[in-house]
C-alpha cells in the first residue's frame, strides 16, 4: 500500500511524508484514490493496473482517458524530455 501511496503521490505531485500506521496509510489511499477519481475518473485505476503490468488490457471511456492524458502532461512532458 506504501507503493501506492507513493505512485500517487507522484500523479498528484505531492510530497507528503507516509504514514506508518497501518489505518492512516489506508485512510491516505482513499483520499488520494477519490481526488484522482475526481480528477480523472471512477475508473482511473484501471490505467494504472494496465500501466504497472497488472493487466494485459485496459476498457475504460473515452473521458477518462482523456483527464489522465491531460492531467499527467506535465509529467509525460518530462519523461519524454520536452
Amino acid at each position: 500500500m506504501k507503493k501506492d501511496i507513493e505512485h500517487y503521490q507522484k500523479i498528484l505531485d505531492r510530497q507528503e511524508s507516509i504514514p506508518d500506521n497501518y489505518y492512516e496509510i489506508e485512510e491516505k489511499l482513499k483520499t488520494y484514490k477519490k481526488e484522482l477519481q475526481e480528477k480523472i475518473g471512477t475508473d482511473f485505476e484501471e490505467i494504472i493496473k494496465f500501466l504497472k503490468g497488472e493487466l494485459n488490457d485496459f476498457n475504460v471511456n473515452e473521458k477518462t482517458l482523456k483527464n489522465f492524458v491531460i492531467y499527467l502532461k506535465p509529467l509525460i512532458k518530462e519523461v519524454l524530455n520536452l
